[in-house]
């Protein structure tokens, strides 16, 4: 499925547990995942061809997790947008070894308090200062965001 420039799609997490082996391409459009309840781990690949947004809605965690894969591929003609509604604080991981950013897992090494996690390859915002990070993992390449009054924390990416 294309969600293009103009173009959206509402979902909630438990819709895409049974189609978590499709592929979703964002080019230019926006996706809203609004969370549900759900027993188990959703993974998702998203294509990111032509930018656009990705929203996740604003969710205490009563069960159900999306771990969503984003892949930027070719040029695009505009940047990403993630915005995490309902976050005071949204933060971003960087593992030198494994050449990959994770987005909304373990602050400071507690259990999340969000739903969605997600997985960049590389470095796309050029985290290189060590910060701490948890006491099982004194100091990482960690970069943080604060929501600053607002609703929601957004990330943006240039694809």
């Amino acid at each position: 499925m294309v969600v293009s420039a103009g173009a959206w799609l509402s979902t909630k997490l438990h819709e895409l547990h049974e189609w978590n082996r499709g592929l979703l391409t964002l080019n230019g459009g926006t996706i809203i995942i609004n969370h549900s309840y759900s027993s188990t781990v959703t993974m998702l690949s998203v294509d990111v061809l032509g930018g656009g947004s990705v929203i996740f809605s604003a969710q205490e965690k009563p069960g159900g997790t999306l771990l969503l894969h984003l892949t930027r591929k070719g040029v695009a003609r505009r940047g990403l947008q993630l915005v995490f509604q309902g976050c005071e604080k949204q933060f971003a991981c960087y593992d030198p070894m494994a050449d990959m950013t994770l987005v909304g897992l373990m602050p400071d090494g507690e259990t999340p308090h969000g739903w969605a996690a997600l997985r960049l390859d590389g470095n796309p915002w050029n985290i290189t200062h060590p910060t701490y990070v948890a006491k099982d993992w004194p100091y990482g390449l960690r970069r943080e965001w604060r929501a600053d009054g607002h609703d929601s924390v957004m990330l943006e990416l240039s694809c």
